[in-house]
């Protein structure tokens, strides 16, 4: 289920979100029906989910200086407990990460190195959020990028302060800022917080797999050392299927054929970045 996360943005509902994967990606979500959540620790960006010792002090004064209502102290407490010294916990959040374009972008096919076999999957805000079917929380914000000469201080003093001033939850924010080196990305991200995730979700996948509920809790804190796969409707979720604009067309005939192999009914099309203007 999608949540809201107070202070940060997100997008439209009739924003349109792009993900760009590879073609192999692209068949196994058609297999499993599903997303695939990264652990944050698992992105080449050093600073993801980073809190700096800073905002630990900042966290704490703010705590016992002010008198914070609504506070969700089971949050504040894991915030500071796991993060004492600054440290990455990114082991327990998960992302799955779309870039927020009105049209398609050269440099998102060629950051992802796939060139020549790439697929962009083209959908909405309103069919993200509402295209998980796992009974999970799910929270969906625009990425905000911050200089990186003052990344950290930048953070702390206009953004994590006064998120905590109005009694906001911050564990999350840290997965929604990043340096301004990034910035060309123009992503949105969905967020899961493995600890988060209730029981009966499980529970809910033992009648859809079949699965031992045993395995299901020895597994729960770490089915994969990657991370974690959810379960989407395809059809409600994928508005189109674009096709790398330096692809051989008879690629684009195989996505066809193994869309329908699938069952399922996606409107799948070549790029036209690179067309002839004459023709």
């Amino acid at each position: 289920m999608y949540k809201e996360l107070n202070g940060i943005t997100s997008p439209n509902d009739g924003d349109t979100l792009w993900r760009y994967i590879s073609f192999e990606k692209f068949v196994n979500m058609l297999a499993t029906k599903s997303l695939f959540f990264t652990k944050a620790n698992k992105y080449d960006d050093p600073f993801e989910g980073y809190i700096h010792k800073v905002t630990i002090d900042t966290i704490n004064n703010i705590i016992h200086n002010i008198n914070i209502t609504d506070w969700n102290n089971a949050y504040i407490s894991k915030l500071i407990d796991t993060r004492k010294k600054g440290e990455i916990h990114g082991n327990d959040v998960m992302c799955n990460c779309w870039h927020k374009n009105d049209d398609e972008s050269m440099a998102m096919w060629e950051k992802y190195h796939i060139r020549n076999n790439g697929i962009a999957i083209k959908t909405t805000m309103e069919k993200l959020k509402n295209g998980i079917t796992d009974p999970i929380d799910v929270y969906i914000g625009n990425i905000q990028y911050i200089p990186r000469d003052n990344f950290l201080q930048e953070y702390v003093t206009q953004h994590l302060t006064p998120a905590m001033h109005k009694g906001h939850s911050i564990f999350y924010h840290p997965y929604f800022f990043k340096r301004t080196v990034f910035e060309h990305e123009q992503e949105v991200r969905a967020i899961i917080d493995i600890d988060s995730i209730p029981t009966n979700a499980f529970q809910e996948r033992k009648k859809q797999d079949d699965i031992n509920p045993d395995i299901i809790a020895l597994k729960k804190p770490d089915i994969d050392d990657y991370g974690r796969r959810y379960n989407v409707n395809i059809d409600a979720l994928v508005d189109e299927v674009i096709i790398s604009p330096y692809a051989n067309d008879w690629i684009v005939e195989t996505v066809s054929s193994v869309v329908q192999q699938y069952g399922f009914n996606l409107n799948v099309n070549k790029s036209t970045l690179l067309v002839d203007p004459t023709s």
